[in-house]
């Protein structure tokens, strides 16, 4: 009986990895080159890779992929809100951190703001017009005025290192 359950577990362990193995898939891209530090899944077919060479999108789940030309500097995060407006924090070629917004499913993109004086560190929405940016160096900053204005709120917090907004 003991011989049976050992070879049972065996069996049962080979099985999971066989399986686990043909889980990923390689598909025609992302370019190569570029490190990625970010994705969104926009919608069941639609995918944005946020890029240091840019943002990069797929329309059919990964099979193809397409630069934003637009958009070719180096972005660490990208969000959505609940009416599809895509964010993204991006470094120009100076390192100046500044906020790109999309409201037509990633075509165009707007700098909302260029004066932010922090290394962005997350992006959390957490309402159509509430926007909260985590920074590596300055805390935490907030827009509820659809990004017209931001203030930090930082009261309470003694480490103003962010990494991760949940």
């Amino acid at each position: 009986m003991k011989n049976f359950l050992q070879v049972s577990a065996l069996l049962i362990v080979i099985s999971f990895q066989v399986n686990a193995q043909n889980f990923w898939q390689i598909t025609n891209g992302p370019f190569g080159g570029a490190q990625v530090n970010d994705f969104l899944k926009y919608n069941d077919s639609i995918i944005f890779i946020g890029t240091t060479e840019g943002i990069i999108k797929s329309v059919d789940n990964g099979n193809n992929w397409e630069r934003i030309s637009a958009v070719t500097k180096y972005i660490k995060f990208l969000a959505m809100d609940s009416v599809s407006t895509l964010y993204a924090t991006a470094k120009d070629e100076s390192n100046n951190p500044y906020f790109l917004k999309s409201t037509d499913s990633g075509i165009t993109w707007l700098k909302i703001n260029n004066n932010f004086w922090a290394d962005f560190t997350d992006i959390l929405v957490t309402y159509k017009d509430t926007i909260i940016l985590g920074s590596w160096d300055k805390g935490l900053y907030r827009s509820v005025d659809n990004n017209q204005s931001w203030i930090q709120i930082n009261n309470g917090l003694d480490y103003l290192k962010i990494y991760k907004i949940i």
